[in-house]
């Protein structure tokens, strides 16, 4: 039974990067080709859901019922940056799941809920600019440019020949080192209520005693994606100014 979980654990994170390669391909689509793509990832979903369950069939393991997980908490409040608008129809219900908790709104609910609940936010986030005197054109405009830049970052990441590929026991050892750390971030952003640049995170950590620290040892090309990759509850992260700050309450 211990080799079938350990296989079991392979399938799943052969998956789990075969849905994120076909993601990432359609970032850059658009029109009839991104339609399709979406299409593909949802086709691989259910697939995915087929395969898990073959095995676990042929394995012999049973799923355990056991009491239902708690309820998603809301969030506190949705985040107040500038981003981008964008033609929902055309995500996946989990990209659509990903621009919700970027924009600090719940992701219970289908697609349709998501779509509507990010429509009514673009909505706001139109209303608040116009009531502040900013033109939303070029307010949507420096959003598309800050997505550029960030999108050229990744992919100047992705292909970091310092940054390989590393294996499933690797990469859960760098899942562990990130949360170990993640006390430390909170209380940084707590010391810090004004929030601090990104880059001065391994000299900040070095006051508390946390020695050494690089964003590498988490799996992370850069200090900007790691801050990027932080839950809502650790820091709030202004991406164009590459700043950190304590959490919404």
């Amino acid at each position: 039974m211990a080799d079938a979980q350990v296989e079991r654990s392979k399938l799943i994170n052969r998956q789990k990067t075969e849905l994120k390669e076909l993601e990432k391909k359609g970032k850059k689509l658009k029109g009839a080709m991104k339609d399709a793509n979406v299409a593909a990832i949802e086709e691989m979903e259910k697939k995915h859901v087929e395969e898990l369950a073959e095995f676990d069939s042929s394995a012999g393991i049973q799923s355990k019922k056991g009491p239902k997980p708690a309820a998603e908490p809301e969030p506190a409040a949705a985040a107040t940056g500038n981003f981008k608008e964008r033609n929902w129809n055309g995500f996946s219900k989990k990209e659509l799941e990903e621009y919700c908790t970027e924009r600090g709104l719940s992701k219970k609910g289908g697609k349709e809920d998501l779509i509507m609940r990010l429509t009514i936010f673009h909505q706001e986030q139109k209303a608040r600019q116009e009531r502040d005197g900013i033109d939303p054109e070029a307010a949507a405009e420096e959003a598309e440019e800050e997505e550029e830049e960030e999108e050229e970052e990744e992919e100047e990441s992705s292909g970091d020949p310092d940054m390989p590929e590393v294996d499933t026991e690797e990469a859960e050892k760098q899942l562990k080192r990130e949360k170990a750390v993640r006390p430390a971030f909170k209380l940084l952003v707590g010391k810090h209520p004004d929030g601090f640049p990104v880059d001065k995170l391994p000299e900040l950590l070095e006051e508390l005693k946390v020695k050494g620290f690089t964003p590498q040892m988490c799996g992370y090309g850069s200090l900007h994606a790691l801050a990027k990759a932080q839950p809502p509850g650790v820091w709030r992260y202004d991406r164009a100014a590459k700043t950190v700050y304590p959490p919404q309450k």
